[in-house]
């Protein structure tokens, strides 16, 4: 039996739906921590973002192994610039591996103009599926793809308030996360629902100052295990690489999913954040006031790598909004937390304490 044909995505901009839907395997290019730089810094510069500089780096050192072709979602300028150096790379240098490669454009706004060019969008993106597939994509395949992918996402859901009640760590949430960007949605949906039978067992963890936390997205899940090292606990996120991606569903949009698939699937794609990078301040300090009622969160944890400049400009509002004080980590470097940052952190939790 042949492998199916494999997709990297890059970013939380890319349609699943629209893979899946050709029978194609969607995995989420990642970072590596420790992963030597040089050879992405070469390419790419020392500029930009040390996440998107470590994913090429990884992608460099296996020679793209085991990709058929990539998509990248145009959700920072980071990814943006990843997909002109792999568009070149194939170009000039064919003898490195590098698969065919798409941009996919999601426009954020909420406007009827940001919609129909989204649509425009994800309909090019099926078409350039269908040619490397060699599969045509159905409306009745779009329509069982994105019901396997609501269903996933509702069974993410459902841990929130295993989370908020403190029975999941934040750790546990992002690892089943970073583990699902790699999965089948029936492996993923597999993996959650033991999670919540799991949880739902255990005595909430008691004691420890109960955190938001935001900023910078992550490749795995060292950073949210530091910070909860200290005494503290992650009981909810509004980072790029958290529960963001469990709203909305596709099954929300209109029109209906059984009327027009591939404009509820484009309409779920658009309204899918807000992100720090493509969301304004005030959504983002909004949506953080509200997960800090829902989470009862006592702290919020800004945590911002190095490069990474858009949730510095949200941290101010999102303190002022959310009425918890916030503890700032400016200029991480990619996947750790520095001394300063641990400082401020054990100065929060010791403060907490009556």
């Amino acid at each position: 039996m042949s492998s199916p044909f494999t997709v990297g995505t890059v970013g939380r901009d890319v349609p699943l739906e629209v893979l899946d839907a050709a029978g194609a395997r969607a995995v989420r290019l990642r970072g590596r921590p420790g992963v030597p730089l040089d050879a992405a810094d070469r390419y790419l510069g020392v500029g930009l973002d040390p996440a998107i500089r470590s994913l090429l780096a990884v992608q460099l050192e296996q020679g793209f192994a085991g990709l058929d072709a990539i998509a990248v979602g145009s959700d920072t300028d980071a990814a943006q610039r990843l997909f002109y150096l792999l568009r070149e790379l194939r170009r000039v240098e064919p003898g490195m591996g590098v698969p065919p490669v798409h941009l996919v454009d999601v426009l954020h706004r909420p406007r009827a103009s940001s919609l129909r060019y989204t649509v425009r969008m994800v309909r090019a993106f099926v078409e350039v599926v269908e040619g490397w597939t060699e599969v045509a994509v159905t409306d009745d395949a779009l329509r069982a793809a994105a019901e396997r992918r609501d269903a996933v996402r509702r069974a993410g859901r459902a841990l929130l308030p295993l989370r908020h009640s403190g029975r999941m760590t934040g750790a546990e949430f992002q690892d089943l996360l970073v583990a699902g960007g790699a999965e089948h949605p029936s492996a993923s949906l597999a993996r959650l629902e033991q999670a919540a039978a799991d949880a739902s067992a255990r005595t909430p963890i008691e004691g420890r100052l109960r955190v938001l936390l935001t900023g910078s997205g992550h490749d795995d899940a060292a950073v949210v295990a530091a910070i909860e090292a200290a005494g503290t606990i992650v009981v909810a996120d509004d980072h790029p690489d958290g529960e963001l991606d469990l709203a909305p569903l596709v099954a929300e949009q209109y029109p209906p999913l059984r009327t027009d698939p591939l404009e509820a699937i484009a309409a779920r794609w658009q309204r899918n954040g807000p992100s720090p990078h493509r969301a304004s301040i005030g959504d983002r300090a909004r949506h953080t006031a509200e997960l800090v009622q829902e989470s009862g969160a006592e702290l919020i944890v800004a945590y911002v790598r190095e490069r990474d400049d858009a949730p510095l400009w949200d941290a101010a509002d999102q303190e002022r909004t959310s009425g918890v004080p916030l503890v700032l980590m400016r200029r991480q470097a990619y996947a750790e937390i520095d001394e300063a940052g641990i400082a401020a952190l054990a100065a929060a939790v010791e403060g907490s304490r009556p």
